[in-house]
């Protein structure tokens, strides 16, 4: 993957922090930064196997490892080659009502690839006891370059908003 040359991630706390005085350490910043490159080099890779170790038990009673492998072949033959990726912001959920106690962290992304007109999405991560991170949610936005070609701008502005890319 090549990242973007462009500033590091918007930094922000959830505003649903039971505790609105904590803030994430420079080890869980620097740690999640790294995962989510991780994460990404094994997929734009298709290193299906390896990608597969990132997700958290729960998705992988949710996505089993065939189809994950599948997905992941479809979406990198349709997508092309990773031209840039940028992490644009990273949300911290710390203990909230809403997904329970531990740390969660979003990280907003967008990308480009030689297949599609736009890419983007978020990847949920949950730290675990040891300290590392795993994926508990991704959500994918995108549009290949036949479908971007048939939209006029105004529809195209429209549907950017729609996916917040």
């Amino acid at each position: 993957m090549r990242a973007s040359a462009a500033l590091p991630p918007l930094q922000q706390i959830a505003s649903t922090n039971p505790d609105p005085s904590w803030r994430p350490s420079d080890a869980q910043r620097s740690s999640i930064e790294v995962v989510t490159k991780a994460y990404f080099t094994v997929r734009d890779s298709n290193k299906a196997e390896a990608a597969y170790a990132f997700l958290s038990e729960r998705q992988k009673q949710y996505v089993p490892f065939p189809t994950y492998s599948r997905m992941l072949e479809e979406f990198n033959a349709k997508a092309g080659e990773v031209q840039d990726r940028t992490l644009r912001k990273l949300t911290w959920y710390k203990d909230t009502p809403q997904a329970g106690p531990g740390l969660y962290v979003a990280v907003d992304f967008s990308s480009k690839f030689s297949g599609l007109a736009l890419h983007c999405g978020y990847i949920v991560w949950h730290e675990q006891s040891d300290g590392s991170f795993l994926q508990v949610r991704e959500e994918v936005n995108l549009i290949d370059n036949a479908t971007m070609a048939k939209l006029k701008p105004e529809q195209l502005e429209s549907v950017r908003k729609q996916f917040r890319c």
